[in-house]
């Protein structure tokens, strides 16, 4: 599973003149913001082809605790 994570500074040490760590420059910001873009477009595909699986199982009446797994590909070593 995919997870995103971000720490935001504290608002005094992202006011330019102030004592701390200084404010990461914009470039910098960007760059983030540009990976974490990149990532979360990236992920969308796969999290869509599970849902499409999912709806696909469910269709067939196999019940979710047994699909949802499935549709993830999460089931090695469960029983089914």
């Amino acid at each position: 599973m995919l997870w995103i994570t971000h720490v935001s500074p504290s608002f005094a040490e992202s006011r330019p003149g102030t004592p701390g760590k200084a404010a990461q420059p914009a470039s910098s910001s960007l760059q983030n913001g540009l990976a974490a873009l990149r990532i979360i477009c990236g992920a969308l595909p796969e999290g869509l082809a599970a849902y499409r699986e999912y709806e696909h199982l469910r269709s067939r009446h196999i019940p979710r605790t047994a699909a949802l797994p499935k549709a993830l590909g999460i089931n090695r070593g469960l029983r089914s």
